[in-house]
């Protein structure tokens, strides 16, 4: 199913994407037969990380487990019958980065700077369609960051994200759900702070074949989140939609979402999206999908807020070498640092990848967000917060064989907010490699 406004707030601030083998056109809406939960877990959706995170010192500074290099990223395609018959799936991965970071907290003042080293080893163990995901599977996915401080060895960390997903897939019905467990230690926007964050998901989903050109889809989900400061909230949504394939390329869709948000030292927040949302795709060279509509929110003490969102990606390869990415959305999140606010947030980004000499790459990603903060409850006080984050990334890898690359990059990202002690500038340089066993 096409990826849709998320309003709660497991929200994502604007990533810093890397344009890596794995967001080509077909990847990027692969999830559009609408196989489960955007026939994966929550990803690049808008809602798929916690508010105002950002993570420094990993090999991408935006992502820690993010934009994993796998052998079916790295070697070769596999022939579809080849993949089909290759019911047991097993993969080992390593990355590595070493970080020069002059502003290791996101501190207006007193900047603190240090040389990171994050280490992140991981595996995949799955049977069944675990490639392309439309028949019966299981997969497990694990992965570790390690990360070492030479200076404040007191922020050294062990960070982990794992998780289960299963789908059977009938004549006509389709059933799945997944278990995902993170912990994590990174840098938030609105805290202004390193924090530790236990991240808890879990979700099933359904769809059923109306026809050959008509599907019929549901999914709930459940997240728990606990963070060592701020706000810990809790999270039930639902989402029904109708999809329909209007030609071999387009695909049209209607549906609502219900959600259900208790934050910590608020009221109970509930909230409805009536969204409509279109998916095209060009063979390989461009892929659009686009979803929007409005939000009724009911808050605390009775006040209610009606809000428009949306969400759309875009990919476009004007030839084999070159890849360019955007993406924007507009969300409702609450906020984790003051309690009886919520945000709107709307961002953009955008990117390329050139690959050249046969080996190299070279990458650019820029992106900008805007976070209008509002009272989530009345009697709640006034809100006098609005951020203006933007971030830009240039990098450079070599490909030592089919299955190892490596590479430099440097990152700036900044934060002008009207709350004092809030704005930040960043800079950090890095060494990355990436191998795939």
């Amino acid at each position: 199913m096409l990826s849709l406004p998320h309003a709660g707030p497991a929200a994502q601030e604007v990533r810093e994407h890397e344009f890596t083998d794995d967001l080509t056109s077909e990847a990027l809406f692969a999830a559009a037969d609408g196989d489960g939960i955007n026939g994966d877990l929550p990803s690049d959706e808008p809602g798929s990380m916690e508010p105002g995170t950002i993570e420094p010192g990993s090999v991408e500074p935006d992502e820690q487990f993010g934009g994993r290099v796998e052998p079916e990223d790295a070697l070769p395609a596999v022939a579809p019958e080849a993949a089909a018959q290759k019911r047991f799936r097993f993969s080992a991965r390593l990355r590595t980065s070493a970080v020069a970071d002059d502003n290791i907290f996101i501190q207006e003042k007193n900047k603190v700077s240090d040389f990171v080293l994050s280490v992140q080893p991981g595996f995949t163990f799955g049977y069944g369609d675990t490639l392309n995901r439309k028949e019966n599977f299981v997969l497990f996915d694990y992965d570790a960051n390690a990360m070492f401080f030479a200076e404040n060895r007191d922020q050294n960390s062990l960070d982990h994200d794992a998780a289960l997903r299963a789908q059977w897939h009938g004549s006509s019905l389709t059933l799945g759900g997944f278990l995902r467990f993170r912990s994590l230690t990174d840098v938030n926007v609105e805290i202004g702070d390193r924090l530790k964050r236990n991240v808890y998901e879990a979700g099933v989903y359904g769809r059923y074949e109306l026809s050959d050109r008509t599907r019929l889809g549901s999914e709930l989900s459940a997240t728990k989140a606990d963070y060592d400061r701020g706000h810990d909230y809790r999270e039930f949504i639902s989402r029904s939609f109708i999809d329909h394939d209007v030609g071999p390329r387009t695909t049209i869709g209607v549906g609502v979402t219900l959600g259900r948000l208790k934050v910590q030292g608020s009221g109970l927040q509930t909230y409805e999206q009536l969204l409509a949302r279109a998916k095209y795709s060009a063979a390989a060279k461009l892929s659009f999908a686009v979803s929007g509509g409005v939000e009724l929110r009911q808050l605390p003490g009775g006040d209610s807020q009606v809000t428009p969102v949306f969400n759309a990606q875009a990919a476009y390869t004007p030839y084999e070498l070159l890849k360019f990415r955007f993406d924007t959305y507009r969300r409702v999140q609450p906020s984790i640092a003051t309690a009886g606010q919520n945000t709107v947030v709307t961002g953009v980004s955008a990117g390329a990848e050139y690959r050249f000499l046969q080996r190299w790459q070279a990458s650019v990603a820029a992106g900008y967000e805007h976070a209008q903060y509002e009272r989530s409850g009345h009697g709640t006080k006034a809100p006098d917060r609005k951020d203006n984050y933007a971030f830009g990334r240039i990098g450079v890898d070599y490909s030592f064989a089919h299955n190892w690359r490596a590479g430099a990059f440097y990152s700036y990202r900044t934060n002008d907010s009207t709350r004092s002690g809030s704005s930040f500038d960043n800079n950090q340089v890095g060494l990355q490699s990436s191998v795939a066993f």
